[in-house]
């Protein structure tokens, strides 16, 4: 079965960029069925630009919205759009390598015997303000988490790997709720985790986006930003956890330092109880762990 596939694109201030990211769509060597690019009150030029491809290709959608809510409503309004089974999202800065929706379709509809959803993903490329590599993820099949994937979200195990612009059902999508608009920084990771608790992730091992760093860009915010907006997070998730649950989120936790005065601090954190029980369960963890690394029927 041949599974039909739309990109959308939140677009805010984006004209500098935002030709590459369609073409990065309109080259891919999957068919994309809709390219839904949705404008968040744009004031530079690119709502000329995205008018001028939406009048020129039928399979381009713009949407230009009234009042400037963030990215995830941009993103919310956009995927409400999409009339296909699976989707995937660029930021408007951001571009895809020719075959990435081919490489996430194959892998999903490969893996397509698994009683849970499939979320395909690809390493990323880091790129700067002129599309030059800065650096990239590699592709190591041990640096990515796959699989069932939940609890190292949640514990922000190997994060810095993490799912990112991923393809997934728009099914899905919708039985989760979509974005939480009162969130727009790191709102795809709060999405990724909710995912998770009823998908299987995969990784196609080859690269997919491209991952524009700029100077003023959300992730030139200071470091700490970053350390409390993930956290916020990630307790979001781990005070709903059962005692084994969150004993196994503390052992993926100790496992993601390696600096002991980082692993002395973690240890003290780390209630006296659920210590004994990682101490005492430690071979079984580390079963899960390996299970947790491919995809279960």
């Amino acid at each position: 079965m041949i599974h039909t596939v739309s990109v959308v694109i939140p677009n805010y201030n984006g004209g500098k960029y935002i030709k590459d990211a369609i073409e990065s769509v309109l080259n891919q060597t999957y068919p994309i069925k809709e390219i839904i690019i949705v404008d968040d009150c744009s004031s530079d030029n690119s709502k000329i630009i995205i008018k001028s491809y939406a009048s020129k290709y039928r399979n381009i959608k713009a949407i230009f919205l009234k009042e400037n809510r963030g990215v995830s409503h941009a993103r919310n309004i956009g995927i409400a759009q999409v009339t296909t089974d699976y989707f995937s999202y660029l930021d408007s800065d951001d571009y895809f390598s020719p075959n990435k929706i081919e490489n996430e379709m194959n892998l999903i509809n490969q893996n397509s015997s698994c009683k849970k959803e499939i979320i395909a993903f690809s390493p990323v490329i880091y790129v700067d303000e002129n599309g030059n590599s800065i650096r990239e993820q590699g592709c190591n099949h041990k640096d990515f988490s796959t699989g069932n994937i939940y609890l190292k979200l949640v514990a922000g195990y190997n994060l810095s790997r993490g799912p990112r612009d991923c393809c997934m059902s728009k099914k899905l999508f919708d039985e989760i709720g979509g974005y939480d608009e009162s969130n727009n920084f790191y709102e795809d990771y709060d999405l990724i985790i909710r995912c998770a608790k009823k998908a299987i992730f995969l990784c196609t091992y080859q690269y997919g986006t491209h991952y524009r760093q700029k100077e003023n860009g959300l992730s030139s915010k200071p470091h700490q930003v970053h350390v409390i907006t993930k956290k916020k997070i990630r307790n979001k998730y781990f005070t709903k956890l059962q005692f084994k649950d969150k004993c196994i989120c503390n052992y993926y936790r100790l496992k993601r330092f390696i600096k002991e005065d980082m692993l002395l601090y973690i240890k003290r954190m780390i209630p006296t109880k659920m210590k004994k029980y990682i101490k005492k369960n430690l071979e079984s963890l580390g079963s899960r762990e390996e299970r947790d690394s491919s995809c279960l029927p």
